[in-house]
């Protein structure tokens, strides 16, 4: 059942659907945005980022927090390592294996190489041509449409929507940079269903989707009209105050539509245009 968090209520649509064929035009990319210097402002912005892939699947995953059994980079790096592996599970439906990455991660969040961690993630799998799916828990996001009309398709909690909402009361002080860390993060995370999302979207002739990280997602209030991507790398994010981050797209399209400025990195890993992850 969707549960409601003021405005907001968060999608929930997978289905029993099974794997179907991708073309051999659909590409995936990995963006990571320069690296700035953390500005004094920043307040209690930290962690790591990591990128994980299957044939058909992509994990992103982003760590803060303290008390961790290694710095962030190094917990990272451990949580990417084994989800290479759980990536490549075999199953006959999509659903099937993004719910057991998902609870892989809670598992790993309470007693295994992410406890103690603020750790958020999203999963993303090429089903088929005109289907793909997309778990998140905010403040990831997911955007979607055609290559030069994209929308904003995810549900935005963190923590300013939250409090806009009445959801969490409204700061009686903050300290300096403060606004920049709750326009970073949510009360969810890993181990907190009622911010999980479920989207389904196209990747028909033209559509793409672009997955974003903590860091990577512009903050709010998103544009309510559709966008170029050229746009988006003048909004505002995490990023531009030193946090590391990772953008995923996908579709059948070229690197230069994106118009990606200078500075930014961009690598194309492959997906397979049969169904790797298939039991049958």
């Amino acid at each position: 059942m969707t549960k409601s968090h003021g405005k907001n209520s968060v999608r929930r649509e997978f289905s029993n659907a099974e794997w179907g064929d991708v073309s051999t035009s659909t590409r995936r990319y990995v963006l990571i945005p320069p690296r700035v210097a953390p500005k004094p402002t920043t307040g209690g912005l930290a962690g790591a980022a990591g990128v994980a892939h299957s044939d058909r699947c992509s994990l992103l995953l982003w760590v803060a927090g303290g008390h961790l059994w290694g710095s962030h980079q190094v917990v990272v790096a451990a949580a990417v390592q084994q989800a290479q592996e759980r990536l490549r599970t075999r199953t006959s439906k999509p659903m099937d294996l993004l719910h057991e990455i998902v609870a892989w991660l809670e598992q790993e969040h309470q007693d295994g190489v992410l406890k103690g961690a603020y750790s958020t993630a999203s999963l993303i799998a090429v089903v088929s041509d005109e289907d793909l799916w997309s778990w998140h828990t905010s403040p990831h996001g997911l955007a979607c449409g055609l290559v030069n009309a994209l929308r904003f398709c995810s549900t935005d909690l963190r923590t300013p929507i939250l409090r806009a909402h009445g959801q969490l009361p409204v700061r009686a002080w903050s300290s300096p940079g403060a606004h920049l860390a709750d326009a970073a993060s949510s009360i969810f995370c890993v181990g907190t269903p009622d911010g999980y999302e479920e989207i389904r979207c196209s990747l028909g002739n033209g559509e793409i989707a672009m997955a974003f990280d903590r860091a990577c997602l512009p903050f709010g209030p998103w544009p309510e009209f559709p966008w170029a991507p050229r746009s988006l790398w003048e909004m505002e994010a995490a990023w531009n105050y030193g946090l590391p981050g990772h953008t995923l797209v996908l579709g059948r399209i070229e690197i230069e539509d994106l118009s990606l400025p200078a500075g930014w990195q961009a690598t194309e890993v492959p997906v397979s245009a049969r169904c790797p992850n298939s039991v049958s």
